[in-house]
């Protein structure tokens, strides 16, 4: 009767272990993408050729399982950190939003934040 015990606690916190990790695994996802969006909007900010009507930081707001402290921190992050990776291109009547979005969106900066902001809160 102890081993069934046992065996039943172990599957139990096995499963919930999971559970919580694909939880947290979605959280990161969904902040990697709320980051992806403020780093488009503050890069399309800065030229006047770019006129963006994109609304998914609503979704992320509206639909994610992000906190609103959550979400302002990584505001203030991206705010902070992406004119680190903007690239002047050759030509001056171009711009190099794509590369330089894609560049803050891969950096090591970006995902140490937010493995920090959301494994961190994992208690």
């Amino acid at each position: 009767m102890g081993a069934k015990i046992i065996v039943f606690l172990y599957f139990l916190f096995w499963g919930c272990s999971i559970w919580a990790n694909d939880s947290n695994n979605i959280r990161y996802k969904e902040a990697k993408g709320y980051a992806l969006y403020m780093c488009i909007k503050y890069m399309s900010s800065s030229d006047s050729i770019f006129i963006g009507k994109d609304y998914s930081g609503e979704y992320f707001v509206q639909n994610s399982s992000l906190t609103p402290k959550e979400l302002q921190k990584i505001s203030l992050f991206v705010r902070q950190q992406y004119s680190k990776h903007k690239v002047i291109p050759l030509e001056l009547d171009g711009n190099m939003f794509s590369y330089s979005i894609w560049s803050f969106y891969e950096s090591k900066e970006l995902e140490m934040f937010l493995y920090k902001l959301i494994y961190s809160n994992e208690k």
